[in-house]
């Protein structure tokens, strides 16, 4: 019989190591184990907002590198074409009217001057369109991902708000869980320590040989194994719900971490958010802008060579000698007045207008060609950029 006691007591010794390996994963202060991933939706959502800055990055790139190269290649395009206005107004100098016409010169020098004005005609209309692909293309970017990356952004933090909300509630009842089963723990422990030093001591009893109380000691010998084995199994269950919540305590406290860092990813995102859209709005206006200005260009262009088409069918076609020089300088400045003034072209419409000045030396100027040089002269001391 006393070899029943080793035996009792190697069981009981086996629960603090049992348990030990349970404890140790909640000793010291809870901390997450490793740096929380972020989930693949918003990694798909941070991939298509860097993807959006890139794309109107290099829309707003080519924006500034295309327009000073139309604007560039529009106004060149004019320059060249008042030059032949300025051949024609060498053309007519002096007296035109009483004079022989090289009829060859003129078709060739309107036919330069018409050329050059489609030219000029079709680099605005270029310049207008590439412009405008631009505008189109910020458009639908700023439909296909401003729009969409603002709402998912919007959902996703009102799918955090609800996740922490809900975590904090299961941490709360983990929180009270937890503090109940610590003390039943405790009471277990207690418990079981009492048992195991009642059934010790009647160990020992027995073990002092049989006298009169043998047989009574033996009987509540049984009782005392039986609350001992009680004991243990409380201790057990206890212990395995104290551990439980401990290690669900650090899986709620790695949920909130990971939260949190969703949450500054999120605010990251939502700030850079703004960001963009202003620089989709400097876009758009930049855009507009140089589509407006251009547009005035194509409309100018496109009347400077109607214009100088007309004028060349009357002179060449229709009226030939009878388009005389009042007729030639009279279109030459209204050529001028259409044209845009920048500062290359206003030296171009200078010397036409001299030219034309000096052409008439010693001749009567006449009335409608001395109106229209006063309007170039007023165009030209207000100087106006087609495009800025």
């Amino acid at each position: 019989m006393p070899s029943d006691i080793p035996a009792a007591s190697m069981a009981v010794s086996l629960i603090p190591f049992q348990l030990t390996g349970v404890a140790s994963l909640v000793s010291g202060t809870l901390q997450p184990s490793s740096t929380p991933q972020l989930p693949e939706s918003l990694l798909d959502l941070d991939g298509r907002l860097q993807t959006a800055k890139t794309q109107f990055a290099a829309l707003d790139d080519l924006l500034k590198s295309t327009t000073p190269k139309n604007v560039a290649t529009t106004i060149v395009a004019l320059e060249l074409a008042l030059t032949k206005v300025y051949k024609l107004a060498v053309f007519i100098r002096g007296d035109y009217d009483g004079s022989d016409i090289d009829e060859e010169l003129q078709k060739s020098i309107f036919s330069q001057t018409t050329e050059a004005f489609r030219n000029c005609h079709n680099a605005a209309e270029l310049g207008l369109k590439e412009i405008g692909d631009i505008h189109v293309q910020v458009t639908a970017l700023q439909s296909n991902r401003i729009g969409p990356l603002r709402t998912e952004l919007e959902e996703a933090q009102q799918q955090l708000v609800s996740e922490k909300k809900n975590l904090s509630q299961q941490m709360e009842q983990n929180n009270r869980n937890v503090a109940v089963w610590q003390n039943q723990y405790k009471e277990a422990v207690e418990q079981f320590d009492r048992a195991q030093r009642e059934q010790a001591d009647f160990g020992n009893q027995i073990a002092l040989g049989w006298s009169m109380l043998t047989k009574i000691l033996q009987n509540d010998k049984a009782g005392a194994v039986a609350s001992f084995m009680e004991a243990q199994s409380k201790l057990r269950s206890a212990a395995e719900l104290k551990y439980r919540g401990e290690a669900e305590l650090i899986s709620n406290q790695e949920k909130s971490y990971e939260l949190n860092v969703k949450q500054t990813n999120l605010e990251s995102m939502e700030r850079g958010l703004p960001l963009l859209q202003s620089l989709v709005n400097t876009i758009n206006n930049q855009a507009s802008q140089l589509m407006t200005g251009f547009a005035s260009l194509k409309d100018n262009s496109r009347k400077l060579l109607l214009l100088a088409q007309e004028m060349e069918n009357r002179a060449v076609v229709t009226m030939k000698m009878a388009y005389k020089k009042s007729m030639f300088a009279s279109g030459l400045l209204k050529l001028c007045r259409i044209a845009p003034v920048e500062q290359r072209i206003s030296n171009e419409i200078r010397m036409i207008r001299d030219e034309i000045l000096e052409g008439y030396a010693g001749l009567e100027l006449p009335d409608e060609v001395q109106k229209l040089l006063g309007e170039v002269q007023m165009l030209l001391e207000a100087p106006r950029n087609a495009v800025q």
